[in-house]
This record gives C-alpha cells, structure tokens and sequence, in this order.
C-alpha cells in the first residue's frame, strides 16, 4: 500500500513554501547542515504569510515518490523549482553553506516556482 503525502495551505492567502536541505563543499558537517536548515525552517515559521512543510516529512515524501533524498540535496536554482514542484511547493529555499577559518557563510536561493525564477538570493 502507498500513500501520497499532500500539504495545502491553511488560507488562501498563505503560500505553501519549504526549506530543503542546504549544501556545502564538505566544509561543513552533515549534521551542522541539517541543523543550520533546521534554524532557517524554524525561523521561516514564524512569518504567517507561508504555510511551511514539515522538514520531517520530505525524506518520507520522497520516499513515497520513489526519489533518493540524499541524492536530491541542491543549491542550484534549477534543481530547487524541480523539487519544488515534485513536492507541490509555491516557494522553496536552498543553499549553500561553507566554512572559511572559523566562519561559516551561507548563501540561501528563495524560487518561486510558478516562475521557476529566483525570488532572492542571500
């Protein structure tokens, strides 16, 4: 038996927007990346505009899609709007992020996938 996993807005007005896993060279460690995409989910809930996928939900998504998640880990604007739209999202923010000495910089796309264009580059 499958089941297809589906996620609406709560109104209308709410865009349906998810955070993906960010990227690295391999500066960065695969747990601090989930952590740091963790924070930027957290932290994107709290605006009322967007109705946020559980983060916790799209390994099962794309599991149900037959999809290797870890193999779908992108930062490219491309690859983002593709995800986006295999898992019904209105918006969807990627990244990258590297560590330089003790620093950590993190470049994050917002796409809109209707558009398959970028939103915001950060």
């Amino acid at each position: 038996m499958s089941i297809f996993l589906t996620f609406v807005p709560i109104s209308a007005d709410q865009k349906l927007l998810a955070v993906l896993d960010l990227t690295s060279d391999g500066s960065v460690s695969p747990d601090s990346l989930k952590d740091i995409s963790d924070k930027i989910s957290e932290f994107v809930s709290k605006d009322t505009t967007f109705s946020q996928f559980n983060r916790n939900m799209l390994p099962e998504l794309f599991n149900q899609l037959s999809i290797d998640h870890t193999a779908l880990i992108c930062s490219d604007i491309h690859c983002l709007a593709l995800l986006g739209s295999l898992i019904g999202a209105e918006l969807v923010i990627g990244g990258n992020v590297i560590r330089i000495s003790k620093k950590l910089f993190i470049e994050l796309s917002i796409v809109d996938i209707s558009s398959k264009g970028l939103l915001k580059k950060v």
